[in-house]
């Protein structure tokens, strides 16, 4: 066998490795794709049943919240309902917004101002707050990867016979989040905290 045909071979089996370096990356970036998705669910799914017990304490201590209560239980309901990643997002943004009127009034009532298990049920959803926003951070880091990896020689070419489709980043509200999280609020007694 002659020295070209030892390149030859060395170059093939180098290519096979890049290749194959390729398709571990972009299966593993896959797959972190789909974990901080579901992490970003459970963190939705926990504040979902967090709003219900705020919903509840809501309804039987005040009567002025009412309406407010009701937007809220709607766009709860629409959240879960939403059928695509894209449309789950906006009804979560949407969530964000009104969570926070709700959580300013609640704090109006000197009734749950002054109540433990108000001042507990705010502090586990100003953490799951942060939560959230962790975990969309994460999950737009990972998309972002994965998209660069899809995009760059021989992903690219792996991707399109492997079908690894482009993935759409989904973080609607971020900033919305961040402020609903930093806005401080009245803990018993009245002044305000930073949480």
């Amino acid at each position: 066998m002659s020295i070209e045909s030892y390149i030859l071979i060395l170059g093939l089996v180098g290519l096979a490795c890049i290749m194959w370096l390729h398709f571990l990356r972009l299966s593993e970036l896959d797959a972190l794709c789909d974990w901080s998705n579901a992490t970003l669910d459970a963190h939705n799914a926990h504040r979902h049943a967090l709003l219900l017990d705020l919903l509840k304490a809501l309804r039987a201590f005040t009567l002025e919240t009412r309406d407010t209560v009701e937007t809220v239980s709607i766009t709860r309901a629409a959240a879960i309902r939403a059928a695509t990643p894209q449309a789950r997002t906006q009804a979560e943004t949407k969530l964000d917004l009104d969570a926070r009127k709700l959580l300013l009034l609640a704090e109006t009532s000197e009734v749950l101002r002054h109540s433990a298990v108000f001042a507990e049920l705010r502090s586990q959803i100003d953490q799951n707050q942060m939560d959230i926003l962790a975990a969309r951070s994460q999950c737009a880091a990972y998309v972002n990867s994965y998209n660069r990896a899809r995009k760059q020689f021989p992903g690219d070419h792996l991707a399109e016979r492997l079908r690894y489709a482009q993935r759409a980043i989904h973080s609607i509200g971020q900033e919305i989040g961040q402020e609903i999280a930093a806005e401080p609020h009245p803990q018993a007694g009245g002044e305000a905290v930073q949480s």
